[in-house]
């Protein structure tokens, strides 16, 4: 350390240095749509609660994906993806499941199915859209949102 500079704690200097710059405020964005994302799964969980489904697991994870919730409705496991959006400045949230995404989440599924040791299963692939607006949350439902494995 330089003479005349007290200790600090590494990152005060950081935060400090970098207050104002375009990474981080591109950085607390992150930690803000992590935010959103948990506040989205929670408002989908109790959505879908409300309908009836039994909630089985949350945030699952299987060989580098991840299936928000994994819910039973009736004779079915339902693998739900969750999208959170407060602006439709990125297009509308629905169109972000794209075919790679949906491949994910099929990869996942399927894994699940294995450690759980199911060689078959009635399953399906639902989205549950949440959009903020004006202090509350909307959700919007797709049921067989796209094709099994």
């Amino acid at each position: 350390m330089r003479s005349g500079n007290t200790a600090r704690h590494p990152c005060t200097g950081a935060r400090s240095m970098f207050a104002n710059s375009k990474h981080n405020r591109e950085y607390l964005s992150m930690f803000e749509q992590q935010d959103r994302g948990k506040q989205g799964e929670d408002e989908a969980e109790a959505f879908l609660s409300a309908l009836g489904y039994d909630i089985i697991e949350r945030n699952y994870q299987y060989n580098r994906g991840e299936i928000d919730i994994i819910a039973r409705d009736a004779d079915y496991t339902v693998f739900v993806e969750v999208k959170s959006r407060s602006n439709e400045r990125f297009g509308a949230p629905e169109y972000s499941v794209t075919a790679g995404k949906q491949s994910q989440l099929r990869r996942v599924a399927a894994g699940y199915m294995y450690e759980h040791g199911f060689a078959e299963l009635a399953c399906r692939f639902d989205v549950v859209i949440v959009e903020f607006r004006n202090g509350s949350a909307e959700c919007r439902h797709f049921i067989h949102a796209f094709t099994k494995m």
